[in-house]
């Protein structure tokens, strides 16, 4: 299965959103339901289930984790940064430029990639990193944006962020499913049942809210930014990660290859799950997915050539 082959259905599922508000099939009254239900209940119903059955980090090496967080962590920062000296004043956009610049599509583009690339080898250091890669990033980018917009920090304002953390549903099910982790809480079979059927719905109708979204933007408008954003994404970070876990690490072939494909994956759709109440930032962040998206199609073969050699 070639690149395209399996990015396909991103675009393919994103255009249906699209034309549904293009030929007017749903309202934008309609569209705004769709997205409050994505985004509320099945986006962390999805991010809950993925928590709670994270099990296997604790058997990895440090080193792994560390090959690809550490160049995480740069990118973020150093794009939120740089996108706040030289393009928003604002450091709540620029944050949100920070988060897209290094969110990873890990599942929905990562897996299949991972899977015809390597086989089924590829899965379990792919979940190590999946699992914690969601919470490390919007957990972060939601106590970034409330400090952001609190002003000065002290007591009463980071009370604020917190209570405004436990707010955000996105960061509640990724906190929730850490408790019943963490403390081994066994779920009933029928809510588990209702928690997989959920997360199985969330990331096709969460494409269609975005292509929806995409219907209303004028995107030429943000498109340099989405351009910087997809390439930070798309080359910057996963170069970092390849030096790290190539030549600083040194790392097996199986794990190094795991974390740079993930690296190299496009804006993942949970940037604009994050962002899609800020009606200044979210046409940017969802610009940035369809590009890097479509860009990828070009730098992941690019990349898995550089991993072959």
């Amino acid at each position: 299965m070639s690149t395209f082959e399996i990015i396909l259905p991103t675009l393919g599922i994103s255009f249906i959103g699209w034309a549904l508000i293009k030929f007017n099939v749903i309202s934008e009254g309609a569209r705004s339901g769709i997205s409050t239900l994505t985004f509320s209940i099945l986006i962390p119903a999805l991010l809950f289930k993925g928590m709670y059955e994270a099990r296997e980090i604790e058997q990895f090496n440090i080193l792994y984790l560390l090959s690809f967080y550490i160049p995480l962590i740069v990118t973020y920062f150093l794009s939120r940064y740089l996108f706040n000296k030289f393009l928003f004043p604002d450091r709540v956009h620029a944050t949100v430029a920070g988060l897209s610049a290094s969110y990873s599509n890990t599942v929905l583009v990562g897996i299949p990639v991972l899977l015809n690339y390597m086989g089924d080898e590829a899965i379990l250091p792919a979940f190590v990193i999946i699992s914690i890669h969601a919470a490390l990033l919007l957990t972060l980018s939601s106590y970034l944006v409330t400090a952001a917009e609190a002003g000065s920090m002290n007591l009463r304002s980071l009370a604020k962020v917190f209570y405004t953390s436990l707010r955000n549903p996105i960061i509640f099910s990724l906190l929730l499913g850490f408790i019943f982790n963490y403390f081994d809480i066994p779920l009933f079979a029928w809510l588990e049942s209702v928690l997989t059927s959920l997360s199985k719905a969330a990331l096709p109708v969460a494409l269609i809210v975005l292509g929806s979204a995409l219907a209303s933007y004028k995107l030429s408008d943000g498109i340099y930014t989405s351009l910087m954003i997809s390439l930070i994404k798309l080359i910057m970070l996963p170069a970092l990660v390849y030096v790290l876990s190539h030549k600083v690490f040194s790392l097996s072939p199986i794990l190094s290859s795991v974390a740079v494909i993930l690296a190299a994956m496009p804006v993942g759709i949970n940037a604009y799950a994050f962002a899609q109440n800020r009606k200044d930032v979210a046409p940017t962040v969802a610009s940035s997915i369809l590009l890097s998206t479509l860009l990828s199609i070009i730098t992941i073969p690019l990349w898995l050539y550089l991993l072959a050699q």
